[in-house]
Parts: structure tokens; C-alpha cells; sequence
């Protein structure tokens, strides 16, 4: 029987919870027993991938079409090439930050890390993902950036990487 990509995908999700299930449940902060705050976060979050990807397992299993995996093999790459610039963005914030800090002469708020980073990111994944032209990438790339910056960074003054 062939599946559509949903199923296969419903369980990479479902298997990404089970590891952030884990890393919630073995990190230090959970040993305190708050049910609400921060910690919470995480759980909210769990729960709503775990939900959707029990929704796409559904609708795949019940779908009255089911399409081949294999025609979307361009599709899937790129969800990997995402996924790989996505942990690339999460060591780059770490890295950059340490970079810029080190040197004076540049005055970046928060390091620095987390601007460059995330411009870089949104910008590399709208480039694999979308298909839009560079100057509405840039736009967006720095619209975005700038728009989180200041909403967590001054706003909610929020501790940012």
C-alpha cells in the first residue's frame, strides 16, 4: 500500500516529540514540579506537535487518495536541507554572539548572535523553501529579524542569545 508523505512525516514529528518529551523530562529545571511559567513552554509545545502529528497520521490513514511518496523526493530534501540549516542557525547563534563580543569595535545589541543568525536563517530557508525573489527575501529576512528583536529583546525584555 502506498502512503502519502504525511504518514512518513507525521512520524518524524511524533518521533521529534518523543525527543523533546525526553530532553524536558531529563533537564534539571523539571525537578522543580511548576506546572506553570517557562516551564510550561516546552509541554505546551509537545503537546500541540504530538496533536498535529497524530492529525496528519489521521488524514493520511483515512484519506481516500494516496499519492506516492516518491514523487515528492524533491520535497523531503528540502525538509532535510531545512532541518540541517536549522541546527546550523542554533549553533551559529551561540558562535557569532561569542565572535562579536569578543571584539569591541562592533556594538550589536544582545551579542549580536541572535540578529545575524536569524537574518541568515530566514534567509537561507526562504531561499530552499520558497522561491521568492532575493529583494523580498532581504526585505523580509530584516523585517522579521528587527520585528523579534525588539518585541522579545525591549518589549517583553526578554534575555535573547
Amino acid at each position: 500500500m502506498k502512503y502519502s508523505s504525511d504518514f512518513y512525516t507525521s512520524f518524524i514529528l511524533l518521533g521529534l516529540c518523543v525527543l523533546g518529551a525526553y530532553g524536558t523530562l531529563t533537564s534539571d529545571a523539571s525537578i522543580d514540579g511548576e506546572m506553570l511559567g517557562p516551564l510550561a513552554l516546552p509541554w505546551i509545545a509537545i503537546a500541540g506537535g504530538t496533536f498535529c502529528s497524530f492529525l496528519l497520521l489521521a488524514r493520511s490513514i483515512f484519506s481516500p487518495v494516496h499519492s506516492s511518496i516518491s514523487g515528492s523526493k524533491k520535497v523531503i530534501s528540502r525538509i532535510f536541507l531545512f532541518f540541517a540549516f536549522f541546527c546550523i542557525y542554533l549553533g551559529t547563534i551561540v558562535f557569532l554572539g561569542n565572535i562579536i563580543e569578543k571584539n569591541s569595535f562592533i556594538s550589536i545589541p544582545y551579542g549580536g548572535g541572535f540578529s545575524l543568525s536569524t537574518f541568515f536563517f530566514l534567509y537561507a530557508a526562504m531561499r530552499i523553501l520558497g522561491g521568492y525573489c532575493w529583494k523580498k527575501i532581504i526585505f523580509i529576512s530584516s523585517g522579521v529579524t528587527i520585528a523579534l528583536l525588539f518585541l522579545f529583546g525591549y518589549y517583553f525584555s526578554i534575555m535573547l542569545p
